[in-house]
C-alpha cells in the first residue's frame, strides 16, 4: 500500500501573502529590485573609486546583512494564511537583493582579477559553480523547514549567517593583503 505525503510549500510567503493585485496573481519573486538596484550599485562603487570597501569588507557585508534579512521573517513567523502583508515580503525580498548585489557581481569580478591570465574562464566556472551551490545547499536546509518550527528555522539560519559575516568582517584585512593590490 503506498500512501501519499502532501509537503508544505517552501516559499515562505506562498500561503500567507495575498498576491493579488485587481485580480492579476503576482510572481513569487520580486526581481525587478536586481534590475533597478544594480545601476545604482554600481553607480556607488564608481563614485567611491579607492574610497569603496575592499572585497573582503563587502563580502562580509553581505552575509551580515543576509543573516538580519534571515531574522526579518521571524515577525510573520507562525502566522496563518494570508497573514504576511505583501509590502512586509516585498521589504524582506528587497534585502536580499541587496544582498545578491554585494556578493554576485563583486565575486564574479575578483573571479577575474585574482586568476592567472590562463585561467580566467576556469576561475569564473568555479564562482559559478558556488553560486550553484546555494540553491543546492537551500534544498537541503528546506527540509529542515516546519510551519510549527519556523521561529528556530530563521532564527538559527540568521544568526549563522551574522556568524560567518563577523568572521569575514574579522579576517578581511589579512584576506585583502593575501590578495595584494586587488580591490
Amino acid at each position: 500500500m503506498t500512501t501519499t505525503r502532501t509537503r508544505e510549500p517552501t516559499f515562505f510567503g506562498q500561503p500567507r501573502v495575498l498576491a493579488n493585485l485587481f485580480g492579476v496573481e503576482l510572481c513569487e519573486r520580486f526581481s525587478f529590485y536586481g534590475m533597478q538596484l544594480s545601476g545604482l550599485f554600481a553607480a556607488l562603487w564608481m563614485r567611491l573609486g579607492d574610497r569603496q570597501p575592499s572585497t573582503p569588507v563587502k563580502f562580509a557585508a553581505g552575509t551580515i546583512i543576509m543573516g538580519v534579512a534571515f531574522l526579518l521573517f521571524l515577525p510573520f513567523a507562525g502566522t496563518g494564511a494570508n497573514s504576511v502583508p505583501l509590502p512586509g515580503l516585498a521589504g524582506i525580498i528587497l534585502v536580499f537583493t541587496i544582498v545578491e548585489l554585494l556578493l554576485s557581481p563583486v565575486g564574479l569580478s575578483l573571479s577575474t582579477k585574482l586568476a592567472p591570465a590562463a585561467f580566467r574562464t576556469q576561475m569564473v566556472a568555479l564562482f559559478l559553480l558556488s553560486v550553484a551551490l546555494g540553491p543546492a545547499m537551500s534544498g537541503t536546509l528546506a527540509r529542515y523547514y516546519s510551519a510549527d518550527q519556523e521561529v528556530a528555522y530563521f532564527g538559527v539560519l540568521g544568526i549563522i549567517a551574522i556568524a560567518i559575516g563577523v568572521l569575514l568582517w574579522l579576517i578581511s584585512r589579512p584576506l585583502q593583503r593575501l590578495m595584494g593590490d586587488v580591490r
